[in-house]
């Protein structure tokens, strides 16, 4: 079954659902003249057309689904993608197979007066993620800037400073434990600018979206930034893998984090929130595969070459990874919202795509058997074979037995 829903607290579980929308159009025509008049009455009742079963333990609760037919009452229904919809039964179907406490039922759902429907607004993952991004960035140099100061006095934080050379030999004190710290500032963004020769600049960066200044704390941040940045992009090659890529792009740069010291904890901060735009751009493509897979799975005989998809296993695990940096990003600044932010943006999408695309159920075959015959006998089109050996691990698919997982038939 695809869908949960209730009616009256009725539990149903629906192979499909058909909501049909139309409007009352009274059109008034007159000799002579060309067309007619349209005169809009509004929208007419909606019809709703369900599919269902009532199977084994859900078997005797058919009885009570029938019973609502001798009601008058306004019924409630907890529709799956709508919300609440308040109406009646109007057509009901029964068909019993040669099948022990199971039946099929189709009926009619007609829908009282007129309600708002509420939808579920799917958020740009990318957008929002280089938004949060953006936003810590922001923040990290509001913090920098406040750690500096027990340090070094703020007038020499807040100047405006060539980024061409060392901070040194541009602030006027000669305080040695100040010029120490800006010491250790100018050995940091040496290390990071060091790094960021050796790979090339990137074209379209994010970190143009951001004013870092002229300032030491913008300095520093946005040195880390662009550091961070040429690595992500070094390591785009192995996309097709994003778990892979996630581990190898924070593995290569951890070297540099500890080098930093003090500063390490800003280079986790934003190397977190990066890979996290990061994977959001993935995470997109991979989701405008799956419907572009589907697409191409309900035309018959499609030539169309299907787009490459992640398994679940890929997309749970580069969650994973993303969340446990942002979490150990948390440690080091609780104040920082965006790390929890992104963190719940991340999971909720990838947890949307594997719900919506990845719905399946448990069969157990006896005898080995192709796998083409398993997708026949379960209504299956023959092209979705290579979607069940990914998420069963097949070795061989022409022999298979024990518990399969497979896709409930669209």
């Amino acid at each position: 079954m695809k869908y949960k829903c209730k009616i009256n607290n009725i539990p149903l579980e629906l192979e499909t659902i058909e909501d049909n929308f139309s409007k009352a159009i009274v059109r008034h025509e007159y000799a002579g003249a060309n067309g007619s008049y349209n005169e809009d009455m509004g929208e007419k009742a909606r019809v709703i057309k369900f599919k269902t079963w009532f199977i084994d333990d859900l078997y005797p609760k058919h009885i009570d689904f029938l019973n609502l037919l001798s009601s008058k009452n306004i019924c409630e229904l907890h529709h799956p993608i709508y919300g609440i919809i308040k109406g009646n039964i109007e057509n009901v179907r029964v068909l019993h197979q040669d099948l022990i406490n199971a039946c099929e039922i189709e009926f009619d759902f007609i829908e009282h007066k007129k309600n708002e429907i509420d939808p579920k607004i799917y958020i740009d993952i990318v957008q929002r993620c280089a938004e949060l991004y953006v936003q810590s960035q922001y923040n990290l140099m509001d913090i920098l800037k406040n750690e500096l100061s027990e340090k070094i006095p703020k007038s020499i934080i807040e100047s405006n400073y060539d980024s061409t050379t060392d901070l040194l030999g541009q602030i006027n004190s000669s305080i040695s434990s100040i010029r120490n710290e800006i010491s250790k500032i100018d050995k940091t963004v040496r290390i990071l600018e060091g790094t960021m020769n050796r790979i090339a600049n990137p074209a379209n960066s994010i970190n143009s979206l951001i004013n870092y200044g002229t300032d030491i704390p913008g300095r520093i941040m946005n040195s880390i930034a662009k550091c961070i940045e040429r690595y992500a992009v070094a390591w785009n090659s192995i996309i097709s893998a994003p778990e892979s890529f996630l581990r190898s792009f924070n593995n290569s740069v951890s070297s540099i984090e500890s080098s930093l010291q003090e500063f390490g904890k800003y280079f986790q901060a934003t190397k977190s929130h990066r890979m996290g735009v990061e994977a959001s751009i993935i995470f997109k493509i991979d989701n405008e595969n799956r419907n572009k897979r589907k697409y191409i799975e309900a035309i018959a005989d499609s030539n169309e070459e299907e787009p490459y998809i992640f398994t679940e296993n890929q997309l749970i695990e580069s969650v994973n990874i993303i969340r446990n940096e942002l979490s150990i990003t948390k440690t080091y600044f609780k104040e920082l919202h965006s790390s929890d932010d992104m963190g719940i943006t991340i999971y909720d999408f990838v947890k949307r795509i594997i719900l919506e695309y990845e719905k399946t159920y448990q069969i157990y075959i006896e005898d080995e058997t192709p796998l083409h015959l398993i997708c026949h006998k379960c209504n299956l089109d023959y092209k979705i074979a290579d979607r069940l050996i990914s998420i069963n691990n097949f070795k061989n698919p022409n022999f298979i037995k024990g518990w399969v997982r497979v896709y409930y038939a669209g």
